[in-house]
């Protein structure tokens, strides 16, 4: 579970992470919706967050360091650039 995985400063909402990717939210949010594991969502349908890593990995299509970090891997050589991105 990505909750598991975050750290602070790694997650960010719809709004602003939005200039971050230059794109608009409505793309920002179909992502999520494509692949859920960018991000999280608080009960009841509520607020949107998107990890900054594993967003830049679904963008540029690295679903296999998704799913590494979706496993922990931090450290993994394929991981460690998409989290150093946001350092």
């Amino acid at each position: 579970m990505i909750d598991d995985i975050l750290l602070p400063g790694e997650f960010v909402g719809i709004k602003e992470a939005a200039p971050i990717f230059r794109i608009d939210e409505r793309t920002l949010r179909r992502w999520y919706e494509d692949e859920p594991r960018i991000g999280r969502r608080s009960l009841a349908r509520g607020r949107i967050e998107i990890s900054l890593p594993a967003t830049l990995m679904y963008r540029v299509g690295r679903s296999d360091a998704i799913d590494l970090y979706c496993q922990g891997l931090r450290n993994h050589k394929a991981v460690i650039p998409f989290i150093e991105a946001f350092k």
